[in-house]
């Protein structure tokens, strides 16, 4: 569930959360690499902005496991709106 605790309305900015609790995957995902063991707690910042048919998207992070240590995530994506409906999104990480 996302909560959205600062928002100037479409054309503003917008600040939101979204904590997740994460389990852990199997034995054999973590040995192929593709999943790490659980349970661990994320917690991003969401900061949105639109200007015109452009919009920016700044999402930072950390996760905070139970075993091992944090995991800190940072991304932008950048869209432009194509139509009412459908918009072009490039993601840098």
């Amino acid at each position: 569930m996302k909560w959205r605790f600062f928002d100037q309305g479409e054309e503003g900015w917008q600040l939101s959360t979204f904590p997740m609790y994460q389990t852990g995957v199997s034995a054999a995902a973590q040995s192929k690499g593709i999943g790490v063991a659980g349970p661990r707690f994320f917690l991003p910042l969401e900061v949105a902005r639109r200007a015109g048919s452009v919009s920016f998207n700044l999402e930072a992070g950390t996760c905070i496991p139970v075993h091992g240590d944090h995991e800190h995530f940072l991304g932008l994506v950048v869209g432009q709106a194509l139509t009412a409906h459908l918009e072009l999104d490039e993601l840098q990480e």
